[in-house]
């Protein structure tokens, strides 16, 4: 396999990746893809880390130069890889949007303490509002793990959850500078630190691990059988579209 990924998570402390490898260019982009394991100590495989301004590295740039994988990594059928893709990044979606489940609501709480705006009924119905919102997707993420447990499918899309907490995010960033004015970001203690950080991250998740865009089509095309977005290039093989 001979490539290049870039906006890796962590590739750098990984022992193991996955990869989708383009394995017949005859056939149309969401077909001829095998999805296989590879051991990120084979020979071949660079990872280079993005130093970010804040000086963390948690992206990486990862290329691979004739590297050689073992058939047995294969995982699913040669040329079918997209249906496990599929199933991947749909619990993925469904993990990032749990594993992006915050304090929020506490937090934003004790802002408001600090500014004595305990008592405004705008701020009280706002974080009334959000903790709801929270409670949903905490319950969703229950239901969606149970029935993971059973070896059932999820009973409702697993990007809902993604979705619904990119939203929170955005809200909860809002309202923290709502709460905090203009000192939120000025400021430096405890309390605005927390402020300054989720209005800069409160984007995060709405692109990480796929947009709220694409999102918004996966779950009408699953979940509610809509049609497609038109598209010229969905029988055309794969070597024919323009790159």
């Amino acid at each position: 396999v001979t490539g290049q990924k870039v906006w890796n998570s962590a590739a750098q402390l990984c022992d193991w990746g996955f990869l989708l490898v383009r394995t017949d260019p005859d056939a149309p982009k969401h077909r001829g893809i095998t999805f296989v394991l590879v051991d990120m100590s084979t020979p071949g495989i660079e990872v280079r880390p993005l130093v970010q301004i804040n000086g963390s590295a948690h992206f990486n740039e990862v290329f691979l130069d004739e590297v050689r994988i073992p058939v047995a990594n294969v995982i699913g059928e040669i040329n079918e890889g997209w249906t496990v893709a599929r199933t991947v990044l749909a619990n993925e979606a469904a993990f990032i949007g749990g594993s992006a489940k915050t304090l929020a609501s506490t937090n934003l709480r004790t802002l408001a303490e600090a500014a004595g705006l305990t008592d405004d009924a705008n701020v009280r119905q706002e974080l009334a509002d959000l903790i709801t919102r929270e409670r949903v997707v905490a319950w969703m993420g229950e239901q969606i793990q149970q029935a993971v447990r059973r070896g059932e499918m999820p009973p409702m899309d697993p990007g809902l959850i993604k979705l619904m907490t990119a939203d929170n995010r955005v809200r909860s960033g809002n309202m923290a500078m709502q709460i905090t004015g203009a000192g939120g970001m000025a400021g430096d203690s405890p309390e605005t630190t927390w402020s300054q950080v989720e209005l800069m991250m409160r984007f995060a998740v709405s692109i990480g691990g796929g947009t709220n865009e694409v999102l918004r089509n996966n779950v009408g095309e699953r979940a509610l059988g809509l049609p497609r977005e038109p598209g010229y290039d969905k029988t055309q093989p794969w070597k024919d579209i323009p790159r």
